[in-house]
């Protein structure tokens, strides 16, 4: 009886210790160096948002910038210097910015958004992305259903239903007349 509790006393502590046994090297890995950051860092211009047809703003981040630094954004037409609209944005203090640029009225085809400013390590940058405003396809007639056929329908449906009643009402009648006559 002694062996018995023994052996359950040693096979409960085995149990409890094979979680807590340390780690082997068995799932040992080499970690590949960090490859450097490139210095100094680029500013960069994201657009936020796809931008529908016949777009009225674009909305976008600029970031890696210098903290607190204007920077100038322009909206240009792609393959010309036509400035469409400009507009200037300070960065936060985490060297970013979120900008809003108007889009004037009838401005379809390809653009470019114009960055200029200041990056993180003080050296003047000038950035661009490009993008594509839509003209919204011409809108269409009115079409499909304005609803009087519906009417129309359930009234048609309606007076049947009556004049159904009507006849079932008269064969009872001339039914009832026959038997009591």
């Amino acid at each position: 009886m002694n062996r018995r509790w023994l052996s359950r006393v040693l096979a409960l502590g085995v149990g409890l210790l094979v979680p807590f046994r340390p780690a082997a090297a068995t799932s040992a890995q080499t970690v590949p160096p960090a490859t450097p950051e490139a210095y100094p860092p680029k500013a960069v211009v994201n657009l936020l948002d796809p931008f529908g047809c016949d777009a009225s703003s674009i909305s976008g981040n600029i970031g890696e910038v210098l903290p607190g630094s204007t920077v100038t954004l322009q909206l240009l037409r792609a393959g010309s210097d036509v400035v469409l609209t400009s507009v200037l944005v300070t960065a936060g203090a985490d060297g970013h910015a979120i900008y809003t640029i108007a889009v004037p009225p009838n401005s379809s085809g390809a653009v470019v958004i114009r960055a200029t400013g200041t990056n993180t390590v003080n050296q003047p940058f000038g950035i661009e992305t490009s993008a594509t405003i839509e003209a919204c396809p011409p809108a269409l007639p009115p079409t499909g259903s304005s609803g009087v056929g519906d009417w129309l329908r359930g009234g048609t449906a309606a007076v049947l239903a009556g004049a159904a009643m009507v006849v079932v009402a008269m064969r009872r009648r001339r039914h009832a007349v026959s038997a009591a006559g």
